[in-house]
């Protein structure tokens, strides 16, 4: 890694907030940068789960935390969607499917990445509902019949689809 010269210009970035140090001064850079790295590292910041970098004349010199992804487990989402299909009547119908012959329901799954919190819904919900207060959602037509593996795939896919 390259030390900076004196007279670079030292610009700390963070993820989701953009620029919040760009001067000249290394003890600053680095104040800024190791604050971030910290408010990155914990819960309920503004800063949570993001990357810091720190660039010394547009060369990257330090680039901290990249948090892990906690998605939704294969076999926990597969006990729901089992559970699930066991209780859906015979009246109902998913939205856009009510000509249909099986009868079948919306599931959301709400899901905060780097927390791993989730949440699910079932049912036409119109974006309320406990799976629309996380960023990221994964929608689902759930039936009798359809392949309750396939759909978890399906379900992690569009999870990770809409990361950054």
């Amino acid at each position: 890694m390259p030390e900076p010269k004196a007279a670079d210009n030292l610009i700390v970035v963070v993820g989701n907030i953009g620029t919040v140090y760009d001067g000249s001064s290394r003890t600053e850079a680095n104040r800024k940068f190791r604050e971030y790295v910290k408010q990155s590292k914990e819960t309920g910041c503004r800063a949570s789960g993001e990357e810091v970098t720190l660039f010394a004349g547009g060369e990257v010199i330090l680039r901290e935390y990249r948090p892990a992804i906690h998605l939704p487990g294969k076999t926990v989402l597969l006990g729901l969607l089992r559970d699930l299909k066991s209780s859906i009547g015979d009246d109902y119908r998913a939205s856009g499917c009510e000509d249909e012959p099986n009868p079948s329901m919306d599931v959301t799954i709400g899901w905060t990445p780097h927390s791993g919190a989730w949440s699910y819904q079932t049912g036409d919900n119109s974006f309320t509902g406990g799976a629309y207060g996380h960023p990221v959602w994964a929608i689902i037509t759930l039936d009798r019949k359809v392949n309750s593996k396939e759909l978890v795939i399906d379900i992690r896919n569009q999870l990770l689809d809409q990361m950054y």
